[in-house]
């Protein structure tokens, strides 16, 4: 074609196998005439002196799309989205459009939007609630279908804040009374072989040889009035899932008969007494008043009083709708819950599940050999011990067949759950006033109970721009290697020291429940507030406190000199998020790059990654910048300051769980203390972008109605009756105080820089190298006579508790 016209031609658009020409010239169908044999012109006119079928669908040759139409109008917007214009009709295509919009696209709106001749302003709000402030952006620009385009740029819903005034607190007082029935259930499965073809050894692969299926279940229910307490209840045979559900209805209508029934208040003289001398609610713990008045709260289904409590708390206190069912989850085919061996029906049991893949073995008449025992999935036998166990228990219960013998693990099992669980339950309405079974997670359960514990309010803010501003503040913990190789020459590892080289040490120290340490400190709670430009000017960063009543988060450019670079090389000051780019990288992971993937760009993957660069507009909290600044960065611009009022409000929780953790008898009580605080700081970053909500549809009509809306993203199909559809949030409510979770962050940081620098590095200055530092914990190589002898100088800093009690600096302090 260009040989042909030369400048007489332009290419209007290509389309991967297509193009659409301007061509200046006499007539194109005479050209196209000269060099048919180019052409398939088989669905021009009959008439068309250009019609032949000789080139139909002939590979390689062109074929004009307007079947020997002449166009006469083109418009382009952008790489799939044009339209043009032939005698009797137009084609348009519009990439990026629903297709309810598109269809009513015409030629004219593209060439309107082109050339702004027609500008048209379509809004639509969806108010769902008049209780919340709404936020939205303005943007103009050129669009096809604006109520379409607005769709594509709001794609991750729209986020609505908190009103004005409102406040974070505990008010479910509610999930303060004991449930009164809980079912804890358990499944046993059969193994069925699955026949499978070998993988390609040259691929990576998932080889599924055996499928679960249920072949029998057990249920123990337990209430609050051991009346109504239930044995476990054990079933073998076919339709398991379908009779677990029978069962569970029934259990429910029996439950439901005893609720209804509200037994009288069973009052004693204590109960009297308590009720005369009562200055403040039970529940609440506040002081009761003429409005507020007290009352006696009492079980309705044991008709004991709980206690005396206020009219508003009493009147929350109901007993909830449904009943909590626990299912014991089992990983690879074992318990979770493993008991002291103190008899038989108190030890775990040990169980062949490969060896059981039909039912006739479950009616075998002896115990399998040991080597029937064997996990596959695991890749492990099961020791002498517990199949001795195993023969003890056929034995001793009289266990005539394999499946009697799977009824008496299974009813262990529900019967351990139970007894974990409620055991679980009495600890949390004990410390904590709660009952977790209100609550569908641990975090969840222990963010109540922080609000509970702390009587704190927390404001929320109500400014889009401070929650953005924070939001963008937010950087995990530090996860670099700086130092790829490093070897000790250490004279207590006798075997590799070399008397005639320098000593050294590779020393691997771990901070102490670190984000415990950061929720100790003072938090904001409340009273934020942007710093005018004067009282930035008056505000001396050197001199503010750590544990003022009122705390900062800067915005500021930072310069970074030259004269600290080599002495902060291996663990850089204020880490950014960064894409990482090929100009960044040295040339040998340059040549790594293009040698493991052929390719000369990398992933737009942000990564948290500490540099010595300048920094432009970074978030930071007080303290931190305070601590860059002293070791030796300098403040630029500062260009804005949100202040707000804080104290050490968490750390009476912290402090609570971390000394029951330390009084804890058994390890599931260590891990249960340990996890009360560990998730709060997760809760308090939760992200509410990134939930999603889920409609589970058993109809055709429903779920037509469903995948049809726009915020439709994904369905999972169970079975041809049930089909989960996942959409995206429309609305995104931000009730979460991240301020709390951003500053947590900053401090963990801090105190590993106040570390590194202000001790390792003032310690030992040039001898000392950081090899790696994983958010929490450092993996130095220091060059000294000992380090041991370093560090007993110092031992006010380290935790020596752990150290064997042979070691000369063990200290259980």
């Amino acid at each position: 074609m260009k040989s042909l016209y030369g400048d007489k031609i332009r290419v209007c658009f290509s389309d991967t196998d297509s193009f659409l020409y301007h061509v200046e010239t006499e007539d194109v169908y005479e050209d196209m005439h000269q060099y048919q044999d180019m052409y398939d012109t088989s669905d021009y006119p009959p008439e068309h002196f250009l019609h032949d079928i000789e080139n139909k669908k002939v590979i390689g040759k062109f074929k004009d799309e307007t079947s020997g139409t002449p166009i006469s109008e083109f418009v382009g917007l952008r790489s799939k989205m044009y339209s043009f214009s032939f005698e009797g009709g137009e084609k348009h295509t519009a990439k990026g459009v629903t297709k309810t919009a598109s269809r009513k696209l015409k030629h004219e709106m593209y060439k309107n939007c082109l050339f702004d001749k027609t500008v048209t302003r379509s809004e639509m709000n969806i108010i769902r609630s008049e209780s919340h402030v709404l936020y939205s952006k303005t943007i103009n620009k050129k669009s096809l279908v604006p109520f379409d385009d607005k769709r594509w740029i709001l794609n991750d819903g729209k986020i609505t804040l908190p009103k004005e005034g409102e406040v974070l607190e505990f008010k479910e007082y509610a999930k303060t009374a004991r449930i009164p029935f809980v079912i804890y259930a358990d499944f046993e499965c059969l193994t069925r072989k699955v026949d499978t073809c070998h993988p390609n050894p040259n691929m990576s692969s998932t080889t599924t040889y055996q499928q679960m299926e249920p072949y029998s279940f057990g249920y123990q229910r337990v209430s609050i009035d051991k009346r109504y307490d239930k044995p476990p209840v054990i079933y073998r045979g076919p339709d398991v899932v379908e009779n677990f559900i029978r069962h569970l209805l029934e259990e429910e209508k029996e439950i439901r008969d005893i609720l209804s029934r509200i037994e009288p208040m069973i009052i004693t003289e204590y109960d009297k007494l308590d009720y005369k001398y009562a200055k403040k609610c039970y529940v609440c713990k506040k002081a009761f008043s003429s409005k507020n008045y007290k009352v006696k709260e009492h079980d309705h289904v044991t008709g004991s009083i709980r206690g005396i409590s206020c009219n508003n708390c009493n009147l929350q206190i109901k007993i909830p709708k449904f009943i909590p069912v626990v299912i014991h989850n089992l990983k690879g085919f074992d318990a979770n819950l493993i008991m002291n061996v103190f008899s038989l029906l108190l030890r775990k049991g040990v169980f062949p599940y490969d060896y059981v893949d039909t039912e006739q073995k479950l009616e075998k008449p002896c115990l399998p050999s040991k080597e029937d025992f064997f996990n596959k999935l695991g890749d492990t036998h099961i020791s002498d011990e517990d199949y001795q166990f195993a023969q003890t228990v056929w034995d001793k219960l009289k266990v005539k067949t394999l499946g009697e013998y799977s009824d008496v693990y299974l009813k262990m099992d529900v019967a351990l759950l139970a007894d974990v669980f409620e055991k679980f339950r009495d600890i949390s309405l004990h410390d904590y006033d709660l009952d977790p079974c209100h609550y569908f997670t641990t975090p969840g359960f222990s963010w109540s109970a922080m609000l509970k514990k702390t009587v704190i309010v927390l404001d929320l803010i109500t400014d889009i721009d401070m929650m953005l501003f924070v939001e963008k503040g937010i950087r995990g913990g530090v996860s670099s290697i700086f130092h790829r190789y490093a070897k000790a020459n250490n004279p207590y590892l006798f075997d590799t020291y070399e008397p005639t080289e320098p000593t050294s040490y590779l020393s691997y120290l771990d901070a102490n429940n670190l984000y415990g340490w950061s929720m100790s400190q003072c938090l904001p709670y409340g009273h934020f507030n942007w710093l005018t430009e004067e009282e930035k000017i008056k505000l001396d960063i050197t001199k503010l406190k750590a544990d003022g009543s009122d705390g900062y988060i800067f915005e500021v450019d930072l310069e970074y000199p030259s004269s600290l670079h080599s002495s902060h090389s291996d663990f850089p000051l204020a880490p950014e998020r960064k894409h990482i780019q090929v100009e960044h990288l040295s040339p040998y992971s340059k040549e790594l790059l293009q040698n493991l993937t052929g390719k000369q760009c990398l992933t737009k993957i942000e990564k948290l990654v500490p540099n010595l660069y300048d920094k432009e507009k970074y978030i930071v909290h007080y303290r931190n910048l305070q601590l860059y600044v002293e070791l030796g960065m300098k403040i630029k611009k500062i260009h804005r300051v949100l202040k707000f009022k804080q104290c050490p409000w968490l750390k009476k929780y912290i402090d609570f769980n971390t000394e029951k953790r330390k009084n804890a008898k058994n390890e599931f009580e260590k891990c249960l203390y340990k996890l009360m605080n560990n998730s709060i700081f997760g809760r308090t970053l939760l992200n509410t972008r990134k939930h999603k909500d889920v409609k589970l549809c058993h109809t055709e009509e429903k779920l037509n109605k469903e995948t049809a809306k726009p915020s439709y993203a994904s369905c999972k199909i169970f079975n041809e009756n049930l089909v989960a559809v996942e959409k995206k949030r429309v609305n995104v409510l931000m009730k979460q105080p991240i301020y709390v979770g951003f500053c947590i962050l900053d401090l963990s940081k801090f105190l590993m820089y106040d570390f590194h620098y202000n001790h390792m590095k003032s310690l030992y200055g040039d001898k000392i190298r950081v090899c790696f530092s994983d958010t929490d914990s450092f993996l130095y190589h220091v060059e000294t006579e000992d380090v041991y002898e370093d560090m007993h100088q110092y031992q006010d800093m380290y935790d020596t508790s752990d150290y064997p009690p042979e070691h000369f600096y063990m200290n259980r302090k």
